[in-house]
């Protein structure tokens, strides 16, 4: 059987799928881990596609409660704000290369009060292993874009996931913000 269509109708049923194409899809039955991951990864595409800057904000609320020694890992994103970080750029061959970001942080109910950057240095023995553990794992979890990735470490301040307020990141001339309490917040 031969089925004729018009130009229209075919040039019509190609905008729908483009436009499909396009939509961004929303979580079924999320967890609230799911949820806060989703909104404390940042992702913002630059020129066209050819540089990206990807920023995630590790916090308390991302962890699966499954996870092994949860528990110790949120104590650890709850006395420490982590903000991983990379820029990336493409050229034209597809070749990867990175950007060496720097990175300020803020409270947003203080914005003129940047918040104290902390060397990993001087965090205890634990919590040097968890972040590192944690580093390696979205190195390795993100291809390319893994490989540029800096970890970036500060004092919280009155900064928390779960508590009225906000945190914001200026990065590469642009001011990234979080509004808190995150999505998945118990």
């Amino acid at each position: 059987m031969i089925i004729k269509y018009s130009f229209f109708t075919v040039l019509i049923l190609i905008l729908c799928l483009l436009r499909l194409g396009t939509a961004s899809a929303r979580m079924w039955k999320a967890s609230p881990h799911t949820l806060a991951t989703d909104y404390l990864i940042i992702n913002d595409p630059r020129a066209g596609g050819k540089d990206i800057v990807l920023l995630m904000w590790l916090a308390s609320p991302m962890v699966d409660p499954a996870t092994t020694n949860a528990s110790g890992v949120k104590s650890i994103l709850e006395k420490t704000i982590v903000i991983l970080a990379t820029h990336g750029q493409i050229d034209a061959t597809g070749k990867m290369s990175f950007v060496d970001v720097s990175l300020e942080a803020k409270d947003k109910t203080q914005p003129d009060k940047p918040l104290a950057a902390v060397s990993k240095d001087d965090l205890p023995p634990v919590s040097i292993a968890g972040l590192t553990a944690m580093q390696a794992f979205f190195r390795q979890s993100l291809g390319a874009m893994g490989q540029g990735l800096k970890m970036f470490l500060f004092n919280p301040g009155t900064v928390s996931a779960c508590k009225k307020g906000g945190l914001a990141a200026a990065m590469e001339g642009e001011n990234y913000t979080w509004e808190t309490p995150v999505p998945g917040c118990n």
